[in-house]
């Protein structure tokens, strides 16, 4: 947990307390454990900086098969997503950087689950097979080129975003998510992931913890 002050308590362990925004020592210290993680909830401080190296980060220390859960991916309107750190409720601009994560790679499967803000599932090189048609599909079009070629303010990306985000999230509701991981038992079994199910649905809806 990163710009952590050493006086904070919330009654909740905390491995790495950090009162900064340097994570290399932590990251170091979890990239030579022999144990890889299976699945982790990035809820990071919310500037695209931070958000994309914690994604890019948390990622990396997963295993095969492991499970990113990433939080603030749909924020509910333009007054949350400030670029910088605003009093209150603030989802900076963490869905900017999921969704350049998601569509820029092609080595894991994904969706977002539509609670809590937006929830980010991403499975590393598995396929998961949540949604109706595969994650290239988005990946290939234009719509996804349109994102990432996006040039101006940020009222223009958000804009865009909130025009297609159905279709560059790969939106999925938090009913149809669950009733899916019960119809993909075989596809998880094989992906050797069932480790991970009843962890990512404790997950969704929790809020405000960097795993």
């Amino acid at each position: 947990m990163y710009n952590c002050p050493d006086n904070f308590d919330d009654g909740l362990p905390i491995d790495f307390q950090i009162d900064n925004f340097d994570i290399r020592p932590a990251l170091g210290t979890l990239e030579i454990d022999s144990n890889r993680i299976d699945i982790c909830l990035v809820d990071g401080f919310h500037t695209y900086d931070c958000a994309i190296r914690d994604l890019t980060c948390a990622f990396d220390l997963l295993r095969d098969g492991g499970v990113l859960v990433v939080h603030d991916c749909l924020p509910p309107s333009e007054s949350f997503v400030s670029p910088t750190w605003i009093q209150g409720d603030w989802a900076g601009v963490s869905y900017k950087a999921y969704l350049d994560f998601v569509l820029a790679r092609d080595d894991f499967d994904y969706c977002t689950v539509d609670t809590d803000w937006g929830c980010g599932i991403i499975v590393k090189n598995r396929a998961w097979n949540f949604m109706e048609d595969g994650p290239s599909s988005v990946r290939g079009s234009k719509l996804a080129s349109d994102w990432l070629s996006i040039a101006g303010g940020d009222e223009t990306g958000f804009d865009f975003f909130m025009k297609n985000h159905q279709q560059l999230l790969r939106l999925i509701s938090a009913k149809n998510f669950v009733d899916r991981l019960g119809h993909n038992t075989f596809d998880l079994l094989a992906a050797g992931a069932v480790t991970v199910i009843r962890p990512v649905l404790s997950v969704l809806g929790l809020r405000g913890r960097l795993a």
